[in-house]
């Protein structure tokens, strides 16, 4: 899910992407 993670993180900004990774880490 690297690709959507991105995709969200640049499209809606860095806090949202921190807790994508997080999620996709867990």
């Amino acid at each position: 899910m690297m690709d959507f993670k991105m995709v969200v993180a640049g499209s809606s900004g860095v806090p949202l992407g921190s807790t994508l990774t997080s999620t996709s880490t867990t």
